[in-house]
């Protein structure tokens, strides 16, 4: 939704990537936000999981490690802020490494 420009986070990325994690950072939170929660799936799939420890995260959090994925798998992030509307980011894509 168009309102969701203003309250959405406005930059997504990953850092660090191991067998089992995917380190995410971001930026623009923004200032009508009252939690931050962290989703993944791996591409094909319909519904988006809340990531283990990453629900309603303090609006000053700027990183998130996403715990107990699948080796050697792709997967897609994205990290939604609740408060006036819950709005999504961009969703990014990241893949596990190979054990």
């Amino acid at each position: 939704a168009p309102a969701c420009v203003a309250h959405a986070i406005q930059y997504l990325w990953s850092t660090t990537i191991t067998s089992t994690t995917v380190k995410l950072m971001w930026a623009g939170v923004p200032t009508t936000s009252t939690g931050l929660t962290v989703y993944y799936k791996t591409p094909t799939a319909i519904t988006w999981i809340a990531a283990t420890g990453g629900s309603n995260l303090a609006t000053t959090t700027t990183e998130f490690t996403v715990p107990s994925l699948t080796s050697n798998t792709a997967y897609q992030f994205k990290i939604t802020s609740a408060g006036v509307s819950t709005c999504d980011s961009v969703v990014i894509s990241a893949s596990t490494l190979a054990i």
